[in-house]
């Protein structure tokens, strides 16, 4: 993922976070990298580390939960690196 200092960040912010968390990261498409123009850098990364530390990680039956378990240990251990 590339972003420009003249995006609108907040669409920037929400493709950020559908490319990299969507599907619990286990799509074949999951991007893996977010290069970030170095005038918008420091203040995208803050604002992307907040959204994400309000993820809810539970029970995929749970309505209110947005990211469920990973199907394998193989896939737990690739999407941590």
């Amino acid at each position: 993922m590339i972003v420009f200092d003249d995006c609108d960040v907040e669409r920037a912010l929400d493709a950020a976070i559908f490319m990299i968390y969507s599907l619990n990261g286990e799509r074949c498409t999951s991007s893996s990298r977010a290069i970030v123009q170095r005038s918008i850098h420091d203040d995208f990364v803050e604002r992307l580390a907040a959204r994400v530390a309000q993820i809810k990680v539970g029970h995929p039956l749970d309505p209110a939960t947005e990211i469920g378990p990973l199907i394998h240990p193989n896939h737990v251990a690739k999407v941590l690196s």
